[in-house]
């Protein structure tokens, strides 16, 4: 066989194998860019974003061309729109389209301005992010640009009003590096899925830029400014409002900033922008599980069912996406629920990470609750920080013991235990204080009294049992011989009652 023909039969598998390894999968990305956005800005952006093996495929905002959705699925698997300003879309943007997109799975980038469409306003609070009112801008007296007033910066640093972890991680917000924004503000809600990744300084304002009079009552003020935030759905997708275009441009990554103090230092857009389009995209804070096994401490693996108060041990194995490839998780607040209806048992599992440094394993050991029925190893891994969610659960019964397994005596009960022995005791001493001194003789005692002795002979004194013996034995001869006479008697007649009878 030549070797182009060896070559030809092994490639559809070289490549499934090509295709099949994360570092090189292929996600196709929908651009969405209206006139007034002009592409060449953003050469940084689309470079980074092919260097990760991005498939980018551009198309104007008015444009139907290429669709997002074709025959029901999804064509794409990442969704950017840059048209801030657009007031139509065709029917696959439509904000229904776009939430069923992420109920597919789809995530999506959106990218605002000063002059925002009530079209993305209202979409935007779907997801509890209300923009300001358009034409307002984010203004901050103290932190902008000398030549541009509206070009504002605030500094990276680790706020403890800002959720996220994972889209800027705080290796990133510790450079204390300013990221330049020009652009729209917007309030965070309070809904448990969406996460502010940006916020403005504690000075800054939203109110319109040309207006001569200044709002006494704005809409936000402050770090209560959202500049960047996030939202992660129940289902897995993920959607970043962002309320500058500019943010991602190339002037913006390439600006350098003389600070106050008179120090030259680069911006941190382009940190923010590869972190937020790796996040946004699932290339990282994604979490899977591998393996979940439980056992009896000592005893079999998984076993069918578990007894009462068996010492049960509980293993899942975890991996995180990081740059590409699946490696060890650094979870420190992951929780087992032990639950039957209700959790009965809620504890934290301790991470060891793996030998080869492909996972991190999470076990504990815990007792089993006393009570029987269906239980759920249930694990459900929902935090506002960036992560993927962890869900898992495993059933198994817990059942009673059987009866030759109970303790035998229960510490428990042993002030029973010894109100039984001590009322024992004390009859036990009643009859033999009774029986051994019974006072008097049998003098009282009539002779017709001979059925109670008989019945009852041990409540006749020891001292007078002697002289009483001849007694019973002729009492107990006496009343034989009188049932033998009434026997006859009633015998006889009977017998005469019947003669009569027939005659």
């Amino acid at each position: 066989m030549k070797a182009s023909q060896l070559f030809a039969l092994l490639a559809p598998t070289l490549l499934g194998f090509v295709a099949l390894h994360p570092g090189v999968s292929a996600d196709k990305i929908l651009v969405v860019i209206e006139d007034g956005v002009e592409r060449s800005n953003y050469q940084m952006l689309w470079s980074s974003l092919t260097a990760r093996n991005h498939q980018l495929s551009f198309r104007a905002a008015k444009d139907a061309t290429p669709a997002l959705v074709e025959f029901g699925e999804p064509a794409f698997d990442h969704l950017v729109l840059f048209s801030p300003t657009a007031k139509s879309f065709p029917a696959d943007l439509s904000p229904q389209s776009l939430v069923g997109f992420l109920e597919y799975g789809g995530n999506i980038m959106l990218a605002g301005s000063t002059k925002i469409s009530e079209y993305w306003r209202d979409f935007g609070r779907e997801f509890d992010v209300d923009f300001d009112n358009a034409a307002t801008s984010v203004i901050d007296n103290f932190h902008h640009l000398a030549q541009d007033p509206l070009t504002i910066y605030t500094t990276l640093e680790l706020n403890p009003l800002v959720e996220d972890q994972i889209v800027i991680p705080p290796s990133v917000r510790s450079t204390n590096l300013p990221v330049l924004f020009r652009g729209i503000g917007h309030a965070v809600g309070k809904n448990p899925l969406l996460m502010s990744v940006l916020r403005a300084s504690p000075l800054a304002y939203s109110a319109e830029a040309k207006s001569k009079e200044s709002d006494p009552n704005p809409f936000i003020i402050g770090d209560e400014i959202g500049l960047i935030s996030a939202f992660q759905t129940k289902k897995q997708s993920r959607i970043v409002f962002v309320g500058s275009v500019d943010f991602f441009s190339d002037e913006f990554i390439n600006t350098e900033l003389t600070l106050p103090d008179g120090k030259k230092t680069s911006t941190g857009n382009r940190k923010v922008i590869d972190h937020l389009t790796k996040w946004v995209f699932q290339e990282a804070g994604v979490l899977r599980i591998v393996s979940a096994t439980h056992s009896k401490v000592g005893g079999e693996q998984e076993p069918p069912r578990y007894r009462v108060n068996d010492e049960i041990e509980y293993r899942v194995d975890v991996q995180m996406l990081q740059n590409g490839r699946w490696g060890p998780c650094p979870l420190k607040d992951l929780q087992l629920e032990f639950t039957m209806l209700d959790p009965h048992l809620r504890v934290t599992m301790t991470p060891t990470k793996s030998a080869k440094g492909t996972h991190t394993t999470y076990s504990t050991v815990f007792r089993a609750p006393d009570r029987h029925g269906v239980f759920t190893f249930k694990l459900d891994y929902r935090r506002r920080t960036g992560y993927t969610h962890l869900e898992k659960g495993i059933q198994v019964s817990v059942t009673p013991l059987d009866h030759d397994q109970y303790e035998r005596f229960i510490l428990g009960a042993f002030p029973y235990y010894s109100g039984t022995l001590s009322v024992l005791a004390s009859f036990l001493l009643f009859s033999f204080v009774w029986l051994t001194h019974f006072p008097g003789t049998t003098a009282h005692k009539k002779p017709n009294d001979h059925l109670s002795l008989l019945a009852c002979p041990f409540l006749v004194p020891s001292s007078s049992r002697k002289q009483n013996k001849e007694r019973r034995t002729y009492d107990l001869q006496t009343l034989f011989a009188a049932s033998l006479k009434k026997l006859i008697r009633s015998g006889r007649s009977t017998g005469r009652r019947i003669e009569g009878e027939r005659v």
